[in-house]
């Protein structure tokens, strides 16, 4: 056989192993009942007036932010933009509760029905997939993209710039608790670039040592009579289960344990400092807030004691026979969840 002749009947070959794959590729998608190939199976794009043969798998024909793919596997419906009827669209809800909406899970490539799409130990909303040091859930709060480290394209990452213009960028108005949106977050009278002190190094002995926001360290001294005002611990409400049953407790021991609990513990290392008052004689800190690691502001407030639950098959039974405002829900200030 010639050189010639070898060549074609390499060719062929080549072409019939080419045309078997793509027939068994063919043959595999029918099987899956996706002829077209688009991720959703034929039988549910027929239910939801989609076209068969057509890849319209970035269709949104109800307007809702969704595509008909990531309906298909969210498991709404591509023709009403409220699919559960609860007055919120499709696209604005967050099934998984991680912070972030079903449209930017969808814009970020994450899974809508997984809170730790990636299994890394935290949330998708908590992470940062474009690295411009803000959280993708709380990139709402400054309208800018979590898929964009600069948003605008204008030359500055999103966390460094400043929103409100008050002195304070977007990533510390996240890392100190405060709103990108207000120049004064807490409405006190004093804007938020004024109020942000620095971050504690360390407290021990009565000495705080915290690193200001310039980078340098100061050391001041705080007394018996300072005045912190952090956030208290929170109650877990599994240690006084039984307790709440009892009429004569309080559900447990947690106004106890409040009555004991020392502000000063909060001063914790990555503890934010804020609106700090200092005796410039002695030198000692006279009043402060703090706020957690995590950056979760605080003010000078002991938690109101806790309302007893409310029983019924309203929920919320003495209230309505006594003319109350009923149960307002899961979070509301009246009543527990």
């Amino acid at each position: 056989m010639d050189h010639r002749a070898r060549r074609r009947r390499m060719a062929l070959v080549g072409i019939t192993a080419t045309a078997a794959m793509l027939l068994c590729a063919g043959s595999a998608s029918a099987a899956s009942g996706d002829r077209d190939r688009d991720g959703m199976r034929d039988r549910w794009e027929r239910a939801h007036g989609l076209k068969v043969g057509v890849r319209d798998q970035k269709r949104d024909a109800d307007k809702d932010g969704l595509w008909a793919l990531t309906e298909f596997e969210a498991g709404t419906d591509p023709r009403r933009g409220d699919s559960d009827g609860d007055k919120t669209k499709d696209g604005l809800e967050d099934p998984d509760g991680d912070g972030l909406r079903t449209a930017a899970e969808q814009l970020l490539g994450l899974d809508p029905d997984l809170a730790d799409t990636d299994d890394d130990g935290v949330d998708d909303g908590a992470e940062d997939t474009d690295g411009d040091g803000l959280p993708n859930a709380w990139e709402r709060n400054t309208r800018t993209s979590a898929a964009k480290s600069d948003t605008d394209g204008d030359g500055t990452d999103d966390g460094a710039e400043d929103l409100d213009r008050d002195g304070v960028t977007n990533a510390d108005e996240f890392s100190y608790g405060m709103n990108p949106r207000s120049k004064d977050s807490d409405r006190d009278g004093t804007d938020d670039d004024d109020e942000l002190v620095g971050t504690v190094v360390s407290f021990a002995d009565g000495t705080l040592v915290v690193t200001l926001r310039d980078g340098t360290t100061a050391t001041w001294a705080i007394g018996e009579d300072a005045i912190v005002d952090a956030n208290p611990p929170a109650d877990d409400e599994s240690d006084d289960e039984d307790a709440s049953d009892d009429e004569g407790d309080d559900y447990g021991d947690f106004d106890d344990e409040l009555a004991d609990w020392d502000p000063t513990s909060a001063l914790v290392a990555g503890a934010k400092v804020v609106d700090i008052e200092i005796d410039a004689t002695t030198d000692e800190v006279l009043e402060l807030r703090v706020l957690d690691a995590s950056g979760v502001a605080s003010r000078a407030e002991r938690p109101r004691p806790r309302p007893r639950p409310h029983n019924g098959p309203g929920g919320c039974r003495d209230c309505e026979n006594s003319g109350q405002r009923p149960d307002r829900g899961a979070g509301g200030d009246d009543h527990p969840e």
